[in-house]
Parts: structure tokens; sequence; C-alpha cells
């Protein structure tokens, strides 16, 4: 099951971005298609894609999108919810819609969804697939619902275990594909409702007991081969949507042209030569190239946290367009500093940059909370500025 917002998760992109994004959902829905997954939501970011598209995509892969709260020129396009039996267990499975998908009406999450669940039956457990913002399922939680779980898909940060949810519990496997969340359930003989065994819970008698863990998609783990094909085949589509550069980029000199607010790493080096010798032992040295590498060297979801100056002033706004700008340059932590080089004596970069510009990309999310700044840190000091 999906909580939403699978098919694309930053609505922000430009709108020169849609062409990628598009190809990336299809990539999306042909491999949670190729799964057999059994109900989906689709959220906000989603319906950034555009209402026609989506619905399109959904048609093709046939991909079981449960949305209680949404109609479409006054019809219902997606069923509001289904019962899934698994085992012994008879399970509700209830989804939502948020955004504003052009040509439809969205409406209340709570009070539409509730009804969709009373309408499937007597079972043993409802589960609600809500891609709904935290305060939203916080008001939703201290109602009285009737859900006992609920998969969240509007969350960038996963949960380790089910957190509680009014009289349930919630869980959140985080964005960008980097982990499933798994629930586990063990049936209790005439159980209902949903208790949760571990530290900081409290066993409720008479119900079915939840457990929950995180998977990493890691390399580590055997690839399906029908999925890495589907994946392979994306990353060729995505670098086609782009306007590659007609040489590749890594003959490019890390000088910027004249007219940006960057200099370019290689107009740095010119007089911080110790600092350049540093930083090229680094990751950040090669952190496009090793993107590249992976074949996502022009992925709009990725190349922004490895190169230089993204869609900032003076910065590279394509991925096309990242030549000179590739990896973590000198001004990614000092910044712009193509009026220093103009003026060296009276304008400075950044000498000590805090921790908060390392966390805009480390942010325990893309990174999978690997950074912790006592030890990264000194791996990429070298000094002030000579």
């Amino acid at each position: 099951m999906d909580g939403g917002n699978a098919l694309h998760r930053n609505r922000e992109w430009p709108a020169t971005g849609l062409p990628q994004a598009r190809v990336t959902a299809a990539v999306v829905a042909k491999g949670l298609a190729e799964t057999g997954i059994d109900a989906m939501a689709l959220g906000g970011h989603d319906w950034w894609l555009g209402t026609e598209f989506v619905q399109a995509l959904v048609r093709e892969h046939s991909l079981p999108i449960l949305a209680a709260n949404l109609t479409c020129d006054g019809t219902a396009p997606f069923p509001g919810g289904v019962v899934v039996e698994r085992g012994a267990l008879r399970f509700a499975v209830v989804g939502v819609t948020t955004g504003e998908p052009q040509g439809c009406e969205v409406g209340d999450p709570r009070v539409l969804a509730e009804s969709a669940l009373a309408g499937l039956g007597e079972v043993d457990v409802a589960v609600l697939l809500a891609p709904e913002g935290e305060a939203a399922l916080e008001a939703w939680g201290a109602s009285q619902s009737a859900f006992d779980l609920v998969v969240v898909g509007d969350s960038d940060i996963p949960s380790t275990t089910s957190v509680p949810w009014g009289d349930g519990w919630r869980v959140q496997s985080g964005s960008r594909g980097k982990q499933v969340g798994v629930a586990t359930i063990e049936p209790v003989s005439g159980g209902h409702g949903l208790t949760r065994t571990g530290e900081g819970a409290t066993p409720t008698a008479g119900a079915h007991v939840l457990s929950t863990r995180l998977i990493a998609l890691a390399e580590a783990l055997r690839e399906d081969p029908d999925i890495a094909a589907i994946v392979a085949d994306g990353k060729v589509r995505i670098a086609e949507t782009e306007a590659a550069p007609a040489r590749p980029i890594d003959s490019v000199a890390r000088r910027v042209a004249s007219g940006s607010a960057y200099a370019g790493r290689d107009t740095c080096a010119g007089c911080h030569a110790q600092a350049d010798a540093q930083w090229q032992t680094t990751s950040h040295a090669h952190a496009w190239t090793t993107l590249d590498a992976a074949g996502r060297g022009l992925d709009r979801s990725c190349v922004g946290c490895h190169v230089t100056g993204w869609e900032q002033d003076g910065g590279p706004q394509e991925p096309a367009a990242i030549g000179a700008f590739r990896d973590v340059q000198c001004e990614v932590c000092h910044g712009p500093s193509a009026a220093h080089v103009a003026d060296p004596a009276t304008i400075k970069p950044v000498r000590s940059p805090s921790v908060t510009v390392c966390t805009t990309c480390h942010d325990g999310e893309r990174d999978g909370g690997q950074f912790d700044a006592e030890t990264y840190m000194p791996r990429i000091h070298h000094g002030h500025a000579e």
C-alpha cells in the first residue's frame, strides 16, 4: 500500500521540469504495478503532473487508487475504499487525496473517509491511506476516528516504529523510495483493533498485535530483474528529456562565465591552492561525477545536492547547464564569490560556514540520517581561506 505522493514528490519544480517528472512518474507507476500493490492514494504533489496525465497513467497501469473525497465532473473517478483479506484478517482500506487537481473537487477528507469506512461493513482492521500534513493528521487523530492504522504519504522523515494516532497507530516510510515500511499484524482470536508491543507501548488485551520495521533499499539487496529493467529504461528516458551538452561535462573546466555571481572552483584555486588540494580529497569533489556514474547526472530530484548554485541566481537552472558548476565546490559553503574575485581586498567570502549549510542537503532524509557534524566536519575542514 502507498499513502500518496509516490508519483511525484517535489511540486515546486519549475515548469521546465515537467517532462522529466512525468517520465519518473511513469517509471514509478510501472514498477508499482509490477509489484501487485493492493491500494494507493494520490497526494497534492502527484496532481502537479496534471490531472489528465495522472488519470491516464492510472488507467494504463491499472493502479488501485482510492480517493474517498474526490469527484471529477460530478462523479467519483476512483473508489473510496476496498476490503482486502489476508489470512484470517479482513482489512478495510480507505484512501483520501489532497491538492487541487484541475477539473476536480477535493472534499473534506476526514468526513468522507470515515463515511467510506462505514460503508465497507464489518472488518478486523481499518487502514487509512493519507497524504496529509502533520497538523491535519494531528487534528484528525484527536477526533473519534474509527481507523486503526494510518499510512502517511506526506512526510520526508521515516518513522522507525509506529506512533500513536488517536486510538490507533501511524506509520510513514519517508520519501524518495529509500526504504519500504513493513507492518506485520499477528491475529488474536476474536480480536479487534490494533495494539503494539515494544518500547513505549502498553499492549491492549483483545487487539491484534502490530509490529513495524523499515527496510532500506540499499545496493546490497538483490535487484529484481524486471524492476531493474524498468529503472534502467527510465534513466535513459530522463536523459533524453534534458538537452544534454554536446560534450561530456567532465571535459568542461570549472570556471564560470562572466556575468554570474559565481566564480567557479578553478578560479578559486588560483589563490587558494592549499584549500583546493584538500577539497580534492573529499567526496564533495566527486559529488556530481559519482551521481552521473549511477546514471542520475541529469535527474532533477538529485542534482541539486551534487552541484554548485542549483536554481540560485547565477547558478544552473537546468541539468544540461551544470557544466562548470558540477560537484560541490567552494561556493556551496563559502557563498558566491565572483564579487570577491573582482575586489578581494574589500569583499570577503564566508570564512567559517555554519553547519546549517551542510544540513540543507544532509537533512536526515536525503542522506538516510548518516550525517553527524562532529564526525564529518573535520574531514572537509581546510582552515580559513588563505
